[in-house]
């Protein structure tokens, strides 16, 4: 299966791009996502756990790093497994970053292709999947962007911002994103429906 996402950085390419460079860094604005071991910037070793309802994965593996620094773009690839459900994943994701307004901030595109086996892969369905991954994506960015703001002393340093990123990237809740898709589906299938704004 193969996912596009994107998402806005109110920040420069290179700082954004130098903060991607550290792997430490990123993987706390990931949610679901922690190190296992310190990372060299080209090889990386951790865990992401997920839980659906009450169904928990925690998918331990690796993965490898290349990075152009002209090119401002980067490709990581690995697998993981999850020991209880039997489950397997593996996945490459390619990302570049554009300038944007000038240079003031950035344009972030990704492109994962992976494939899921095992009992979890029921869950591997297209719509279910991109929704998911969007909302994912959206979290991300959110911590992201809160993380170059503190850097920076920014507004978004505030006092509550690393326990938020905290909370976010302790578990991807996939149940509690199931369901605000569906209720989000349903609230646009009334309004097409019957016409509201």
């Amino acid at each position: 299966m193969e996912l596009t996402q994107g998402f806005d950085v109110n920040h420069p390419p290179r700082q954004v791009w130098n903060f991607f460079g550290n792997i430490d860094e990123v993987v706390t604005c990931m949610p679901g996502a922690s190190l296992t071991a310190p990372s060299d910037g080209r090889h990386v070793e951790g865990n992401i756990s997920v839980k659906l309802g009450p169904i928990g994965a925690n998918f331990a593996g690796e993965g490898d790093i290349e990075r152009d620094d002209q090119a401002l773009a980067g490709v990581i690839r690995g697998g993981g497994r999850d020991n209880r459900s039997g489950s397997r994943a593996k996945g490459e994701v390619r990302y570049k970053l554009v300038e944007e307004n000038g240079g003031a901030s950035t344009r972030v595109d990704i492109v994962v292709e992976f494939t899921l086996a095992g009992a979890l892969a029921q869950f591997n369905r297209p719509g279910l999947v991109n929704d998911l991954a969007g909302r994912l994506t959206k979290q991300f960015a959110a911590n992201l962007q809160a993380k170059l703001d503190a850097a920076q002393g920014g507004e978004a340093a505030d006092a509550d911002a690393p326990a938020k990123m905290g909370e976010a990237a302790a578990q991807i809740d996939a149940g509690s994103l199931l369901w605000a898709m569906i209720r989000d589906r349903i609230k646009a299938f009334f309004k097409s429906l019957f016409g509201g704004g």
